[in-house]
């Protein structure tokens, strides 16, 4: 990706020199917990050391290929009721 005039990652290429960053204007970048409502937890990297979510990769429909729909007050039954056809 030749000619595209962006700084490059350090040590990407040989013949480049390295990149510097000003210091101390960066956050820390720690080992975080992600935690998701149906219990599954996992670590990654964030600058947060807690991560709280709704929904991961284990109970997201995408994934599990179960659909789950999740009814804040009536919405669900309200839409259907709303647009619900009837075959005449």
């Amino acid at each position: 990706m030749s000619g595209l005039g962006g700084p490059r990652l350090q040590g990407s290429h040989p013949h480049i020199p390295e990149v510097s960053v000003k210091a101390g204007i960066h956050p820390e970048y720690h080992t975080a917990t992600v935690k998701c409502a149906c219990g599954n937890s996992f670590q990654t990297r964030s600058t947060q050391a807690e991560i709280h979510t709704d929904i991961c990769n284990q109970c997201h429909p995408f994934f599990t290929g179960k659909q789950k729909l999740i009814d804040t007050a009536g919405r669900v039954e309200r839409f259907r009721q709303k647009y619900d056809r009837k075959e005449s």
